[in-house]
């Protein structure tokens, strides 16, 4: 911009030079244009500063994390003046770094057009965003005037965590499929309790065929043998002496490791009872396909949580002492920050419920060193490496490794 005034400044100069030196009619004219051109760029660009808009195409847009995807915008010229290009300061997924960033997105701007552009994006966590368009900003031919104003266009960006499968957890659970198959067909008929979805994993014998003739959709007995089962999950957020990134990314690690252990319920058919802790005040409770998806809703734009002063006390062990009680048929705790109480509170859970305690410490920062674990804890512990897309299937592996040594 400032060379092309500065080239504009030297090319009126030489106008001026020109003219006296000549003193024609050509020159004069010439000289005339060159000084009379930014005034008349000036009003038309005003002009066209308010004539053309620019705007989200939709008001709520949802991707996966680390999904590359196009966000789509428009611009629209009522003048009959053609600018290009026009320039958009954006607040929007940067597609290298996958965070919000500041960018300048450019677009030439057809007299008496609508246009739609789609801006290539990626972002690395989940959660609910709000993409925005800040300004909007109009240039003459030759670059040297420039009127920006401000817009007010956002539109909802949700990302969407991660679902990681993990099937052998079903063992731990005791649900139907933690069962043997023809464990899951003894039943009796008055042991029905009720009929739910299909889920993937189900065998066929459990198939209730009639009742899926007339719904037309898959549906599946279940058993009071295993409806009654009830198993829990644990969710630390609390965020002790952690930088803002930090904090994220251990949200995010807690939150993928969350949906994995409750998908595992839900395709084992037994009931998970999940809490959030004391910072979120966020309790859920998953029985079928339908609730587990009302889960994965939530905990996709759950907040990534509250920073404890290092001065407090966390509130997370008093809360693994309150859900321990016997007839849990699995506690599940997952936590990005372990210490001595932590691993006292999972002891002595252990002592009390009836099924298998298991600790899952979701490592974020690269730590190492760990408190010291009695050889003979009853509890099982298994640690996770934040982003990493097989941590968790290895973890579920040594966490039914574990379980089945010990039973």
């Amino acid at each position: 911009m400032t060379r092309n005034r500065i080239f504009y400044l030297l090319f009126l100069l030489g106008c001026v030079i020109f003219s006296a030196a000549y003193r024609s009619r050509i020159s004069a004219v010439l000289l005339i244009a060159a000084i009379i051109y930014p005034l008349l760029a000036l009003i038309l660009t005003a002009v066209s500063l308010l004539t053309v808009s620019a705007g989200f195409t939709e008001n709520r847009m949802v991707y996966r994390k680390n999904e590359q995807f196009e966000l789509p915008l428009t611009i629209r010229n009522n003048f009959i003046f053609p600018y290009a290009p026009a320039e958009l300061d954006c607040l929007i997924p940067d597609n290298d770094t996958g965070l919000f960033l500041h960018k300048q997105v450019y677009i030439s701007v057809a007299p008496l057009k609508c246009m739609r552009i789609f801006v290539p994006c990626m972002h690395r966590y989940r959660g609910s965003y709000m993409a925005q368009i800040l300004k909007l900003t109009v240039y003459d031919p030759l670059k040297i005037i420039r009127l920006s104003r401000k817009t007010n266009s956002a539109m909802q960006l949700v990302i969407l965590p991660r679902r990681i499968p993990l099937d052998e957890l079903g063992f731990i659970f005791g649900g139907e499929q933690g069962q043997l198959p023809e464990q899951r067909r003894g039943g009796d008929k008055e042991d029905l309790s009720h009929v739910r979805e299909y889920m993937d994993g189900d065998i066929v014998q459990l198939i209730h065929w009639k009742l899926t003739a007339k719904l037309d959709e898959m549906m599946v007995k279940q058993y009071d043998t295993t409806g009654d089962r009830r198993s829990v999950l644990l969710c630390n957020f609390e965020h002790k002496g952690v930088t803002a990134s930090t904090m994220i990314r251990q949200s995010d690690a807690v939150v993928e490791a969350a949906i994995a252990v409750a998908m595992s319920a839900a395709n084992a058919g037994v009931k998970l009872l999940a809490d959030m802790g004391a910072t979120s005040e966020i309790i859920s409770e998953i029985n079928d396909s339908h609730s587990f998806e009302r889960f994965y809703e939530l905990m996709s734009v759950l907040p990534f949580g509250t920073p404890v002063p290092d001065t407090d006390m966390m509130q997370f062990p008093e809360l693994i002492r309150s859900y321990s009680i016997t007839d849990t048929s699995a506690l599940f705790i997952i936590t990005p920050t372990v210490d001595e109480r932590i691993f006292a509170a999972a002891e002595d859970a252990a002592a009390r419920v009836s099924g298998a305690v298991v600790l899952i410490y979701v490592n974020c920062s690269g730590k190492t060193e760990l408190p010291v674990r009695d050889e003979n804890s009853r509890f099982i512990f298994a640690e996770t490496v934040a982003e990493s897309d097989s941590s968790l299937s290895a973890a579920s592996e040594q966490i039914l490794s574990e379980f089945l040594r010990i039973n």
